[in-house]
């Protein structure tokens, strides 16, 4: 970490701005990512930045111990014009301890914003001209051309990200932001031409898929705990409609689940009978609840057998032979 004095000059202009920091490295980036998301304190720079795009250098004028570097950046101020550096006062905040009242005050000032005033900020920071998010993407590409992730720092950020969750409000946020949010044919091609040729490993597979088993997947009705219960209550054996009433979900959920083909993996296994051949005595037995107007759901769970192999017996392509039995109704 090196302290000094810096300016930030243009190669399309004599515009130039001037600074201090305790932290040179840490202070170059937040300039430049302020300037690439249309964020930035300094106006005029931002809307040049905004023009003329990746244009600014940043240049160390000199390397001085941090107690000094606002005396050092004032010898500056006093002897050069930097156009865009308004306050010709140099200033720091370095140090500075503030009142519990002072906070407090500073946090209120925060909170009781005019509605007004917070809908600019947004629109400012959410809808930048067309021109300016050019600029900012093309930036972007640069910087990350320019200066590619380490793999020492992919690992870093791997290992900082590992068993973080997303809170349900985060989730709600993230999903409100990208509702009715359209890419256009150019992003699509766009996405299409990177993916294009990349082949994922296994281990990148497997960990796709783990992600998306179980309750972790985004069609999922019911928990792991919840299934391996049903589970439970099938081989002790519960009916699908009985258990489905009480999980509250279809009977073919729980139907698939006992014909395990859902949740495969989750829980113990199925020991009961998945299927079997019927008699003609339980075919009998069968289209005379389906006279009686029984619903299929009923037949196939009491019968262990599918909605379609009873649908089949309904009509006549099964069992022929005692289709004449089923009434025309």
């Amino acid at each position: 970490m090196k302290s000094g004095v810096y300016k930030i000059i243009s190669s399309e202009s004599n515009a130039d701005y001037v600074g201090s920091s305790i932290d040179l490295r840490r202070r170059k980036s937040s300039h430049f990512w302020h300037l690439r998301n249309g964020t930035h304190c300094a106006t005029h720079m931002q809307r040049h930045f905004n023009k003329h795009g990746e244009v600014l250098s940043f240049v160390v004028l000199e390397y001085c111990e941090p107690e000094n570097c606002v005396e050092r950046e004032q010898y500056y101020l006093d002897n050069y014009p930097f156009v865009w550096s308004y306050c010709r006062v140099a200033a720091s905040t370095l140090g500075t301890k503030r009142s519990k009242a002072c906070k407090k005050k500073m946090s209120e000032l925060k909170q009781n914003m005019s509605e007004e005033t917070r809908m600019k900020m947004s629109i400012a920071k959410s809808n930048p001209t067309d021109e300016a998010r050019i600029n900012i993407s093309e930036g972007q590409a640069k910087r990350f051309k320019d200066n590619p992730v380490s793999e020492k720092t992919k690992k870093r950020l791997s290992k900082a990200g590992e068993g973080r969750v997303q809170s349900e409000a985060t989730k709600k946020k993230r999903i409100k932001t990208l509702t009715g949010h359209l890419c256009t044919e150019e992003t699509r091609n766009k996405i299409a031409e990177a993916h294009k040729g990349k082949k994922q490993s296994e281990e990148t597979k497997r960990k796709n898929s783990e992600s998306k088993r179980g309750e972790k997947s985004h069609h999922a009705l019911l928990t792991n705990l919840q299934v391996i219960s049903i589970k439970k209550q099938i081989n002790a054996g519960l009916g699908c409609i009985e258990i489905a009433k009480k999980y509250n979900v279809e009977c073919p959920v729980i139907r698939n689940i006992r014909l395990e083909n859902s949740w495969i993996g989750i829980g113990p296994k199925i020991t009961i009978e998945k299927a079997h051949l019927l008699t003609e005595d339980e075919v009998y037995k069968i289209i005379r609840l389906i006279n009686t107007g029984t619903e299929i759901n009923y037949i196939a769970n009491k019968f262990n057998v599918t909605n379609r192999h009873v649908r089949k017996i309904k009509q006549g392509t099964r069992w022929p032979q005692l289709t004449h039995l089923i009434s025309a109704s």
